[in-house]
């Protein structure tokens, strides 16, 4: 080497500090790293995703010296707060914590921190109540302080998203999480509060639109069950580009207000997320104000009927119906032209024959920058999965998943052998079914080796 390189330069190329200070928390290597103040500068100053597991005063201590953060995720933040008199305490140092790092875009926070803030704010204006009644004694005497104490009486359960989180000015990405780590959960559960994303009890989200309006560009919300309620900050977060409710037991209505609601004010959002929701039924109306969305994606839902209005997202790229309910697919989808993903797997399609609704032939000829196809597990009784001739005008065709097939018409992957772009052919699940296929099925696979990837498990 022409010229000597220092540690922060060695760290910076390599990108090994986040794996260095996993390794230092085992008790073998603490002391290293404690006595090398010049590798611990390296680390910091080249760090640039953080997962912390500590409450609010240990991790603004650490935040204050890593200034090229880019990725937080935190982790029982806030688990140490007994009472809502303590969050003033603790935001000022923490605004100022999150506000001095310039470089951090991306914010995932713990749902379990969430609910705990949330509680503890709903147990004030309870307290606060009832000292205006002159009931407070009693009430005090009662849960003798623990605040959070109260959220067993609450009919909801309530998130709560200070205002003071947006510090960071240049953060464009937040996300809401479940706990990952078993010990926040069971260290809550002792305060009086409840983590599991699959409780039957709604949630209400407080989040201010205010702070977020004008940077947040991706909201990620998972395992908060919102119900039939929405955080009414949504619509108004106008810069938003992906917004994704994933496991948030939506129903219906919900969904139906969201994509109205979202329609008309997020006219930049190109990613929508409503998978595992358990979702029996979608709006038949307002998917034509979502006219820039890219992708949609309604998989793990309940769906029995995808209404034909989707084909209004005419820009559509993406579209995942995978394990689903549904027996057949709109015609409409035909008009969907821009499409190169679409999974419609783990349904009960019959082979997307032609008797009802849209027919696999129809949508191949139609859809001709089709790169992915799924259709995993979509045949059965009523009808065997057979690869139409259409298909051989998806010239970008690159991955096709087949497998788990009740009934595989293995004659018609003849076609295949025109699709030139062809990547991987998956068929997970059929390795007996294609030993017992005709002798020419064999040889086609052969052939299409090794330029393509036959995938069996």
């Amino acid at each position: 080497m022409d010229e000597e390189l220092g540690l922060t330069d060695v760290f910076a190329q390599l990108d090994c500090g986040s794996l260095i200070v996993r390794q230092c928390e085992r008790h073998d290597l603490g002391s290293a790293r404690l006595s090398s103040s010049s590798l611990r500068r390296a680390i910091d100053s080249c760090l640039d995703s953080l997962d912390v597991i500590a409450d609010a005063e240990n991790a603004g201590k650490l935040l204050r010296r890593l200034p090229s953060l880019r990725q937080l995720q935190t982790d029982r933040l806030f688990s140490r707060l007994r009472s809502y008199t303590e969050v003033p305490q603790l935001a000022g140092p923490l605004e100022q914590q999150l506000a001095s790092l310039t470089r951090l875009t991306s914010l995932c926070l713990s749902s379990g921190d969430l609910q705990h803030l949330g509680h503890l704010k709903w147990a004030h204006r309870v307290m606060r109540e009832a000292s205006r009644r002159g009931s407070s004694s009693s009430l005090s005497k009662y849960y003798r302080d623990e605040y959070a104490g109260l959220a067993r009486d609450s009919r909801h359960l309530v998130y709560w998203l200070p205002d003071w989180l947006a510090a960071a000015p240049g953060l464009t990405s937040l996300a809401i999480k479940p706990p990952k780590h078993s010990s926040s959960s069971s260290s809550s559960s002792s305060s009086g509060s409840k983590y599991s994303s699959g409780s039957s009890t709604p949630a209400c989200l407080w989040m201010g639109a205010v702070p977020w309006s004008s940077k947040l560009g991706s909201l990620d919300i998972q395992g908060v069950p919102l119900g039939a309620w929405l955080p009414p900050c949504i619509p108004q977060l106008t810069g938003l580009r992906c917004l994704r409710l994933h496991s948030c037991s939506l129903q219906p209505r919900a969904a139906a207000a969201l994509v109205r609601q979202v329609g008309a004010g997020c006219k930049a959002l190109q990613v929508l997320d409503l998978s595992g929701n358990e979702l029996w039924q979608l709006p038949s109306e307002g998917w034509a104000g979502l006219a820039g969305l890219k992708e949609l994606d309604l998989s793990h839902n309940a769906l029995v009927l995808l209404p034909g209005a989707v084909s209004s997202l005419a820009g559509l790229t993406a579209l995942r119906l995978s394990h689903n309910q549904l027996s057949s697919l709109p015609e409409e989808l035909a008009a969907l032209r821009s499409l190169v993903l679409f999974d419609a797997s783990h349904n009960w399609l019959s082979g997307l024959r032609a008797s009802v609704g849209a027919s696999l032939a129809s949508l191949a000829a139609a859809w001709p920058h089709l790169q992915s196809l799924a259709l995993a597990n979509t045949s059965d009784k009523h009808g065997s999965l057979a690869l139409p001739q259409e298909l051989a005008g998806c010239s970008r065709l690159q991955e096709l998943r087949l497998g788990s097939n009740y009934d595989l018409d293995w004659g018609s992957l003849q076609v295949l052998q025109q699709c030139t772009a062809l990547l991987i052919l998956d068929l997970g699940g059929m390795r007996k079914a294609a030993a017992a296929a005709p002798p020419d099925i064999s040889q086609l696979l052969a052939q299409l080796q090794p330029r393509v990837a036959v995938q069996w498990d």
